[in-house]
């Protein structure tokens, strides 16, 4: 396949980074975070998009980690696991209210950031109950407070 060099620009659903541009139209890189720029490599090209993954990060973020999982990469259960937490909470937030807003949704029924004592556990205060401390189990998902 063929190779080109990208600057990811903002993070959507599944794990993927979009690229976007007139010359190259949309892509969705797989492997980096929103601000790097990375040579990757065109795995799938539909007619309205293409899929890449990143052969080579050019310019890192500061949030890039390494993985402490040894199997990161071949099992696929861990796939944001080279980016800081914080920084993975940040973008998973941006994924879910991007999804909301394309369902119509106008505002989202939780505030951030929060401060997080586990990857499972959030505390924060919800927009819909203002100043009030909230704790709750969020799942696969963190920074979302379930009801």
């Amino acid at each position: 396949m063929s190779s080109k060099v990208l600057k990811a620009q903002e993070p959507v659903y599944g794990g993927y980074v979009l690229h976007r541009s007139e010359k190259e139209g949309i892509t969705f890189i797989k492997g980096a975070l929103p601000g790097e720029v990375v040579d990757v490599s065109i795995d799938e090209k539909k007619r309205d998009y293409s899929v890449a993954s990143v052969l080579e990060v050019v310019e890192p973020s500061p949030h890039r980690i390494e993985p402490s999982c040894r199997h990161f990469g071949q099992c696929g259960g861990c796939h944001l696991q080279f980016i800081a937490y914080p920084r993975q909470l940040e973008m998973k937030n941006h994924v879910v209210i991007d999804c909301l807003r394309r369902l119509g949704e106008s505002k989202p029924l939780w505030s951030f950031p929060f401060t997080v004592n586990h990857p499972g556990i959030a505390e924060g205060g919800s927009s819909r109950y203002p100043g009030r401390g909230l704790r709750a189990f969020t799942g696969r998902i963190p920074g979302i407070l379930l009801r």
